[in-house]
């Protein structure tokens, strides 16, 4: 982000208030930027990095103290995006473009298999068929009321979708960057979204961060244009130019998840557990936020225990965690699980923290865990998701029997993708390539 020297000039149509939201923070050093302070030196409160600083990422803070919100309150309300309007960093309080709660479904086969209450959490019935609207629909609501309509989006699949999808919605002009090394098949599936691929649509030699790198570097030239011909900019990637936006979006997995337990009465002496799959690390390190602002208010009070598993393949988090090192970036190379194949993610060092502060812990899967556990879930429990939610099934398994768990104790595991028309032919070609294609043709 370029710093404006005249200090009255402004990017975007942002202002220095913003409903509860109090200041953003920098994770690293703790460097406070109110809103007033960010539209006086930027320009803008669209930033994303402590620039006055150490350049470390920031996060929304809000005002707890005056969120005067009841368990009652929360019950009584719609259960959609914005049922919790108070702590999300936008203004509009209106259930315009809102999706309904994603189901948390009890899994008896999980259940009894493993003597602890198992819940999917089926973020893969959401729209685009991934959690990736939730950060998108943040982001995007906050674009619209600062003047900002054109997207450059870097992605893998999910992302890509949740933009094109809500991007038609919003009247947005979208262009998304794809690797060169993504299947054929998901490549496929996302052109369903576009109005016109070849416009739409910039291939990149190299892996998703390769493809990133270019989406925001265009977009910075883009911006540089608008301002000259516009005076303001108008062109912005949802997971960089907006991440502490975007990443509040993602907070509302922990809102839903919490609420969901209030409406099942779970006692407040019974341990939650909580599994996500980890690629950037923003959707963990959100619905974490989600959940202790909860806490912060009085209304939910279980203690919570976060758990992140990856691929054996590229794993930088679980290495990082289980060695008691720092986080080295990791070169992503022909992966299955290709949804979550980030080597260098982005909230990779606050992952960490969470892990550590919640007593969670890290794992990782082999591909061919992988795939039996996906086999399994889909006999079982009649799912087809993305291949992360099977990783992370196979996580917990690995993991259930440490003496972190009581039996009793409530687990939830994030499905957070849809697997169909998807991943059926990186099923077949890695079902043939480990000894299972007889089973996963069975299931395809």
């Amino acid at each position: 982000m370029t710093k404006i020297l005249q200090k009255t000039r402004s990017l975007d149509l942002s202002k220095d208030k913003l409903g509860y939201v109090k200041y953003l923070q920098c994770l690293n050093c703790g460097e406070v930027y109110t809103l007033k302070r960010l539209k006086e030196e930027q320009g803008t409160c669209q930033i994303n990095v402590c620039y006055g600083k150490c350049l470390g990422p920031l996060v929304v803070s809000f005002d707890l103290l005056k969120v005067k919100l009841t368990k009652e309150e929360i019950l009584s309300r719609q259960k959609t995006f914005s049922a919790l309007r108070e702590l999300l960093p936008y203004e509009d309080s209106t259930n315009v473009f809102d999706f309904n709660f994603t189901d948390l479904r009890y899994s008896k086969y999980y259940s009894e298999k493993t003597g602890l209450e198992v819940y999917f959490k089926l973020d893969m019935d959401l729209p685009s068929g991934s959690f990736k609207d939730r950060p998108v629909l943040a982001a995007f609501k906050r674009a619209r009321e600062t003047g900002y309509n054109k997207v450059f989006v870097a992605s893998t699949g999910n992302l890509a979708i949740a933009s094109l999808k809500l991007g038609k919605l919003f009247n947005f002009e979208v262009k998304v960057y794809l690797s060169n090394t993504l299947n054929k098949k998901r490549r496929a599936y996302i052109e369903r979204f576009c109005d016109d691929p070849k416009k739409q649509i910039v291939t990149v030699d190299g892996s998703y961060d390769d493809a990133n790198i270019r989406a925001i570097h265009d977009c910075e030239l883009e911006n540089n244009k608008d301002l000259e011909k516009l005076g303001q900019y108008k062109t912005f990637v949802p997971n960089y130019s907006f991440r502490p936006y975007y990443k509040e979006g993602s907070k509302t997995s922990g809102f839903e998840i919490a609420i969901q337990l209030l409406e099942k009465n779970v006692p407040e002496n019974k341990k939650v557990h909580i599994f996500y799959p980890v690629g950037s690390g923003a959707l963990i390190c959100s619905a974490y936020k989600g959940i202790q602002e909860l806490k912060s208010i009085g209304v939910f009070k279980n203690k919570t225990s976060f758990y992140a598993i990856q691929q054996e393949t590229l794993n930088p988090v679980v290495r990082a965690f289980n060695e008691n090192k720092n986080l080295l970036p990791q070169k992503p190379s022909g992966h299955l699980v290709r949804e979550i194949a980030i080597g260098n993610p982005g909230s990779g060092i606050e992952t960490l923290k969470i892990l550590k502060d919640t007593n969670g812990a890290a794992r990782d899967v082999s591909d061919k865990e992988i795939l039996k556990s996906f086999i399994e879930l889909y006999k079982n429990e009649n799912l087809f998701p993305q291949l992360c939610g099977a990783m992370t099934i196979r996580g917990f398994e690995k993991l259930h029997k440490k003496d972190n768990f009581t039996p009793g104790d409530i687990v939830v595991l994030n499905i957070t993708g849809n697997g169909r028309g998807r991943i059926e032919d990186d099923l077949l070609s890695y079902g043939i390539k480990l000894g299972l294609e007889k089973e996963i043709k069975g299931i395809i």
